[in-house]
């Protein structure tokens, strides 16, 4: 099945404001098997329909009640997550401090991305901010050594090929007189940097605006793929209350240094794309803010979306034996700034399904369905999506059944009101068996019910 978004499907994007203290443009990404190319988007600020849609009405009265179907018989299995390293070269490691009166801090470490060196240790770089891109060495992929600065200030989001000889080249997006490109760089140290003359490609290329993120490899023909984010033309890349969308595009190159735009490739929702070449020569992507990965056996034409019930930005990926990954994510909060959260894949035997309860007496009802086996209680928190916090006042008020024994089922109630930041259905749910971890974001749940997608599985 191909992935994308053709021009007419556009307005089934207009944001939905679930509630009011819903701050960002919630985004669904849409299987649509009958068209791959996404078309230019309208110039300015379209890409998604230029009125929302109406706020959901809450309502006294709601649908009848769902009910969890009942569990397969046979062995059950689905992929959870373990924190390896929960705070990451924050700005304490770094030596940064906040600046007064700046509401959002850009001090800490963001944007990593991590190459294996040949003795089987690995080298991080990081977006520090004022300190530009900075390394950290490690020999297990877990614990860190700040290294020295490997660019100065002026593009997060690099991405590293290594070359025949020896050496890498580095990708990096930057800006002059309006328009932004990839200029790239080699290095025979990883530390000391030499820039290759030129611009390997211009946003001037793509019938869209700003492009960043550009994420190279090496495919199985032997030839080069480079993924990029982009956005509508006026708006830029991460921008002061989100963007009104956003797409990975692509390009391709024999030599590494001369590129051209692909125009078959626009998939929605692949913010900040990671790619990898799997051993049957097929290209696999994640990357989103709901963690999604995609599937393609030539780099163009991708599967369906896969989501894996993590929530965070700024996705690199380590293969580990076994079919197992290694997360480096990208952790934020407006007073503390940035840090990178370490997470690594497992395989557990139990599984959860969500299902849409609507609204009920002002409440929106979550229904938890936990099927499979687990030596340890399976327990259900809700937190904030920056820390995860557990909050257990609202855990005791919106979970009428907070843990259990597969197979289980619970109903989340969450109200809509309260402050801003406050409101029940801004949090993480996450479910965990006391060591691996499932999580996911209400508000893009809910969004993603109200698209279509009434479970979600992996």
């Amino acid at each position: 099945m191909a992935f994308t978004i053709g021009a007419a499907r556009l307005p089934e994007l207009a944001v939905v404001q679930a509630g009011p203290s819903e701050l960002e443009a919630l985004q669904v990404c849409i299987a649509d098997p009958s068209a791959r190319i996404l078309p230019p988007p309208p110039e300015g600020d379209a890409g998604v329909g230029a009125e929302p849609d109406p706020a959901v009405e809450v309502g006294t009265s709601g649908p009848p009640a769902v009910e969890c179907p009942a569990p397969d018989a046979g062995p059950t299995s689905s992929t959870a997550w373990i924190t390896e390293n929960g705070r990451l070269l924050d700005a304490d490691d770094l030596g940064h401090s906040p600046v007064a009166g700046v509401e959002d801090q850009d001090i800490g470490s963001s944007d990593p991305r991590v190459v294996t060196l040949d003795d089987g240790s690995y080298r991080l770089y990081f977006a520090a901010f004022g300190d530009g891109v900075m390394t950290a060495t490690s020999a297990d992929g877990i614990s860190w050594n700040l290294g020295p600065q490997a660019l100065p200030p002026g593009g997060p989001h690099v991405s590293l090929v290594s070359l025949s000889g020896g050496g890498w080249r580095l990708y990096v997006v930057t800006d002059s007189a309006g328009v932004s490109y990839v200029e790239s760089y080699t290095t025979t140290d990883g530390i000391t940097f030499t820039v290759d003359e030129g611009r390997r490609i211009t946003d001037l290329e793509f019938p869209y605006g700003p492009i960043q993120s550009p994420f190279v490899i090496r495919i199985a023909d032997g030839t080069y793929r480079m993924y990029l984010t982009t956005v509508p033309k006026g708006e830029s890349v991460g921008q002061a209350g989100g963007n009104s969308a956003h797409w990975m595009v692509s390009a391709t190159s024999t030599d590494m240094l001369e590129w051209t735009a692909d125009p078959t490739v626009a998939v929605t929702d692949m913010l900040h794309p990671w790619a990898g070449l799997e051993d049957d020569g097929s290209v696999t992507v994640y990357g989103g803010k709901v963690l999604t990965k995609l599937t393609s056996t030539d780099g163009a034409t991708f599967s369906a979306p896969e989501y894996l019930d993590v929530w965070g930005a700024d996705y690199h990926v380590v293969p580990l034996v076994g079919g197992q990954v290694r997360l480096y994510i990208g952790s934020h909060d407006y007073a503390e700034g940035s840090w990178i959260r370490v997470l690594r894949s497992g395989t557990v035997p139990w599984d959860v399904t969500l299902l849409d309860g609507g609204w009920v007496d002002g409440d929106f009802k979550l229904k938890v369905c936990v099927t499979g086996s687990s030596p340890t209680p399976i327990e259900l928190h809700l937190t904030d999506q920056d820390f995860r916090y557990r909050e257990p006042e609202r855990e005791a008020r919106a979970i009428d059944v907070a843990s259990g024994v597969p197979p289980f089922e619970a109903t989340v109630s969450l109200g809509s009101g309260g402050a801003v930041g406050e409101q029940d259905i801004e949090r993480l749910l996450r479910i965990t068996d006391g060591t691996a971890v499932r999580e996911w974001r209400i508000l893009e749940q809910m969004y993603f019910f109200d698209n279509g997608y009434h479970t979600t599985a992996n």
